[in-house]
């Protein structure tokens, strides 16, 4: 395999990583998704986006369907003892309605398998919030 081979495949690789599948259910274009799940935003094809009544950022809150593009991106990490937990690794951007962008340093060395992508999660601390798991290939 030729250097520009390999630097291809590599590319290509860290991209396929960086794209990740995971849905909540509510996409702002799609006005049953929001009628079906409870936890959806019941206006959420009125206005989709930066919320535009904010006075002022302190860079820390922010209202639910305010980014709906972002997305956080967490590995599982085994703690002896104790249940399987989510790592924080990094965000990302979503691009598409099943791509995200992201670094390829967050998700270079990991697996697919060990990788959790939540879109519409929008309290960290809640473990369930409208969020539906799905297979990356």
């Amino acid at each position: 395999m030729q250097s520009t081979d390999r630097s291809y495949f590599r590319w290509y690789v860290i991209l396929l990583l960086s794209v990740l599948l995971f849905f909540n259910g509510c996409v702002c274009e799609d006005k049953s998704a929001s009628e079906e799940n409870e936890l959806c935003n019941p206006d959420c094809s009125e206005k989709c986006g930066k919320n535009a009544n904010i006075t002022e950022s302190t860079g820390f809150l922010t209202n639910r369907w305010e980014f709906p593009w972002s997305v956080a991106i967490f590995r599982d990490a085994l703690v002896a003892g104790q249940m399987p937990k989510h790592i924080l690794l990094c965000g990302g951007t979503l691009v598409g309605r099943d791509a995200v962008l992201t670094t390829a340093e967050c998700v270079l060395h990991k697996t697919t398998a060990s990788l959790r992508v939540y879109v519409g999660q929008w309290d960290l601390g809640e473990r369930i919030e409208g969020s539906e798991e799905v297979c990356i290939p």
